[in-house]
């Protein structure tokens, strides 16, 4: 079915017009950019179609609230060992354990995007008896619903006022470890509207009651929550969606259709450019997007550490002074920003320091651009520093 008038879509044969290298600069030949996805399926579907050549999979942890992840660990619900799935029960454990923290600091020196999103918010919470929060899953809700829970699982549901306190506490804690560890202004948050539509023509069902149009008044509330506690990036809000009645998922407004994938892949690509996150070789970011193999699902990608490391100082002298360990003397591009904004960039040079005069109070970060032997250029970030 065509979408409604006035969607943000992108049809496969425009996206196809635009193949791969068509839309990068032929000597853009840069290290995929390494993606931590804390969401649902709705970001681990739209990563599938960003090109491998540019984005691999570093992480994913899903089923997990914010408000579970900083509140206090809890014992599953269930046996985990009656789930088949091992993503399941990894999930599951690790949202008992309230994982995501340790997560992302562990892997904080390699992840170049943290790619979020609030879906799993949907089902809201579960606070046991004897203490803790967990995240409401299907899993749990089918398990409770076999008597495989040894007591109802009882907890605040989305939107209200109960889930709103806890997630708004723990979206100061989720912006102070993102400021920590230097993520904030690497971080998209890919807040699409649920699909009110499907591709048969016909309306999408609701998810354990709760209706498209309803969701997408609640997620409208916790995204304006969201933009003015943490200040993040938003992708996906303007895209108009239709489900998609055949998806491998089932039926169910946040799996959507091919085409609606790709917009929110675009979108994606769109932010990462203006965070100025991609190689300048990008001439034209649908060039990044892809159709994915039918049933094909990337797996997380085996990355070694970087060895190179970039540090960000204030000198006696008033300048900032950014070096850069570990490259072995290979040209490199040297980044300035402060906030989200790029205050300098150098051409690349053969040099391991470069000083750049403070403009003004705020927190900086650098970037070094390293052209290696082989013509890929890899970037490597600085953590923030703060000038008053």
């Amino acid at each position: 079915m065509d979408p409604p008038s006035g969607a943000t879509r992108l049809r496969g044969d425009e996206h196809a017009a635009v193949a791969r290298g068509a839309g990068v600069r032929e000597d853009a030949v840069t290290e995929p950019l390494r993606i931590f996805i804390a969401g649902s399926c709705v970001s681990r579907d739209t990563f599938e179609y960003l090109v491998p050549e540019s984005f691999t999979l570093l992480e994913y942890v899903a089923r997990q609230s914010l408000a579970s992840a900083f509140g206090p660990p809890a014992d599953p619900p269930l046996d985990l060992s009656l789930l088949t799935s091992p993503f399941q029960r990894r999930m599951l454990d690790w949202d008992a354990a309230s994982r995501l923290p340790d997560l992302v600091r562990e892997s904080a020196g390699d992840v170049d995007v943290l790619l979020w999103d609030i879906v799993d918010e949907r089902l809201g919470l579960v606070e046991p008896p004897e203490g803790g929060v967990l995240t409401s899953s299907v899993e749990l809700r089918d398990a409770e619903s076999r008597g495989l829970t040894p007591s109802p699982l009882d907890g605040p549901a989305f939107g209200t006022p109960r889930h709103r306190t806890l997630f708004a506490r723990a979206l100061e804690r989720w912006r102070r470890l993102l400021d920590d560890l230097d993520l904030r202004e690497r971080t998209v948050l890919l807040a699409p509207r649920w699909a009110e539509v499907s591709t048969a023509g016909e309306p999408v069902p609701t998810s354990f009651g709760l209706a498209a149009s309803y969701a997408n008044e609640l997620t409208d509330e916790y995204v304006g929550l969201i933009r003015d506690v943490v200040g993040v990036r938003t992708a996906g809000r303007d895209v108009l969606p239709v489900a998609d009645a055949d998806h491998r998922w089932g039926p169910a407004a946040f799996h959507y259709d091919p085409a609606t994938y790709r917009a929110l892949a675009l979108d994606i690509v769109t932010s990462l450019e203006a965070m100025e996150l991609l190689d300048d070789g990008l001439t034209d970011p649908r060039a990044l997007v892809r159709d994915p193999q039918p049933g094909a699902y990337r797996g997380r990608a085996a990355v070694a550490p970087r060895p190179m490391r970039v540090s960000l100082t204030r000198s006696a002298d008033d300048e900032l002074l950014v070096e850069i360990f570990g490259s072995e003397r290979q040209p490199c591009s040297f980044g300035l920003f402060r906030g989200p904004d790029r205050v300098a960039m150098t051409p690349y040079i053969r040099a391991t320091a470069h000083r750049f005069p403070v403009s003004g109070p705020g927190t900086y970060r650098a970037r070094v651009f390293v052209r290696s032997a082989d013509g890929r250029r890899v970037p490597v970030s600085s953590r923030g520093l703060t000038v008053a």
